[in-house]
């Protein structure tokens, strides 16, 4: 989809200042990819040079620390809530170690 960010400023403003907000369900899964990008290109520029585990575990950090977006469609299908992320911190250690066990120790990733 083009740039749904650009084309729904009232919701993206709706959502930085109330940390939700609803939206058409066609539009949602862009407008979601859309912020999540922001995200993970603030993480590559404020981060030079980490390698692609380090960078990895920033994007993890992130859903963690409520910096990433998600959304979920109403039982109607017409409409979805956008919000930030959450992860308990058990799901946070065994998605660490998940992505931990797809890096080799010695491999310069």
């Amino acid at each position: 989809m083009a740039d749904v960010l650009k084309n729904n400023p009232e919701a993206v403003a709706d959502l930085k200042k109330n940390g939700t907000v609803q939206l058409n369900a066609v539009i949602a899964d862009s407008f979601v990819d859309q912020l999540n990008n922001e995200v993970g290109r603030q993480i590559a520029t404020n981060n030079p040079g980490l390698t692609m585990k380090q960078i990895a575990i920033k994007a993890l950090e992130a859903v963690r620390d409520g910096k990433s977006y998600v959304y979920e469609v109403g039982k109607n299908g017409k409409l979805a809530t956008i919000k930030h992320s959450s992860m308990t911190q058990k799901q946070f250690a065994k998605a660490l170690k998940s992505l931990n066990d797809q890096f080799k120790p010695n491999e310069k990733n």
